[in-house]
């Protein structure tokens, strides 16, 4: 069994391929149908999966700027001081100034 996402998005994009290859030989048309659909079905699944991951790491990460500052503040604009709102992943946006403050 596969035992990570990155390893199982390899393999559906790997079977896709497969797939294409086999729609390219294909000499009638409803195989070549057949084949065209299960090379957009494993793309599909490499894209869940490859959005699981994503999100996965987006809510880790998250978690672990919870845990640093437990009471979830955002900094405060180095400039004008004003509170900043969330842009991003690390980048905060002065709600002030418009000016871009990095999380430390």
């Amino acid at each position: 069994m596969l035992n990570n996402l990155s390893e199982q998005i390899r393999h559906c994009y790997r079977r896709a391929g497969e797939c294409r290859e086999l729609a390219e030989l294909a000499t009638r048309p409803s195989d070549k149908a057949f084949d065209t659909e299960r090379e957009h079905c494993w793309l599909l699944l490499a894209r869940s999966y490859d959005l699981q991951e994503r999100s996965g790491l987006f809510a880790r990460e998250r978690l672990r700027r919870r845990k640093r500052d437990p009471n979830g503040q955002a900094p405060t604009c180095a400039v004008c001081t004003a509170p900043t709102r969330v842009s991003g992943f690390s980048i905060f946006v002065c709600t002030n100034c418009g000016r871009v403050v990095e999380d430390q």
